[in-house]
């Protein structure tokens, strides 16, 4: 069936320890059935930020795809208890240079297959004050970086040259 495609990208999201052979099985079987209808497929795959459960074999996976879309926001997420950055770069533990180095150091320094996306949103938390990782006092709710703008255009704006992330009071 041919449809004007050039190739598929996947996203499972949440993938269970208990499910990294079998996702590396599939996307195999996926890329040669692929290969096997069209010339020179683009096979790409979404990976996450942070392999919380150590489910995904990114080196087989990098193998296997022609490239990996690292998903690198929600590193935060809407029931944080302080309000803080979708994607810092510097400052936690757990940040898009911690990613890009984990993905380098289990891909054997693929970086030719590793496409880093970036948020094009944030969250716009409830809070106890209007200081920076001030307490959250409810879910937030994801908005546009337009709304953000927005925001930001009434109420100011702050950068935290720690994570590198703007912020709003």
């Amino acid at each position: 069936l041919n449809k004007n495609a050039d190739g598929i990208d996947i996203d499972f999201e949440l993938l269970p320890l208990s499910q990294r052979d079998n996702l590396v099985l599939f996307m195999e079987e996926l890329s040669e059935a692929f290969h096997n209808l069209m010339e020179d497929p683009i096979i790409t795959m979404a990976t996450p930020a942070v392999d919380w459960s150590n489910a995904w074999d990114y080196q087989a996976l990098a193998n296997i795809c022609d490239e990996l879309f690292i998903m690198g926001y929600n590193y935060f997420y809407s029931g944080s208890t302080t309000a803080v950055p979708v994607a810092p770069l510097g400052e936690y533990f757990y940040d898009l240079e911690f990613t890009v180095n984990d993905y380098l150091t289990k891909t054997n320094n693929q970086s030719d297959k590793l496409i880093l996306g970036l948020p094009y949103y944030g969250y716009e938390w409830p809070t106890a004050d209007h200081t920076i990782h001030s307490e959250t006092t409810d879910y937030g709710s994801s908005i546009t970086y337009t709304t953000a703008n927005d925001i930001s255009e009434t109420h100011g704006y702050n950068y935290d040259s720690n994570s590198n992330a703007p912020w709003t009071p």
